[in-house]
């Protein structure tokens, strides 16, 4: 092989392995994106957004209009 085909060949596979390892952390940023975005729709405590909701109605932290607002907002979301 003369040193320009060797020289091509191996930049080839430098970018292969630099676009395969862009593709692998792109999954693993999406995986981690999904896995925090179902983790925002539980509290803490295991509760779902509208026992939450239920929860700081009860408990006279929010209006009776703002709980409508959000427990539908939270049923068009869900």
């Amino acid at each position: 092989m003369q040193g320009w085909q060797y020289e091509l060949f191996w930049r080839m596979e430098q970018a292969a392995w630099s676009i395969g390892v862009v593709i692998i952390a792109a999954l693993v940023v999406a995986i981690v994106a999904l896995i925090r975005g179902l983790e925002s729709r539980a509290d803490v405590g295991g509760r779902t957004e509208i026992e939450e909701l239920n929860r700081s109605y009860a408990t006279g932290k929010i209006s009776i209009e703002e709980y409508e607002e959000r427990k539908h907002k939270a049923a068009g979301a869900g």
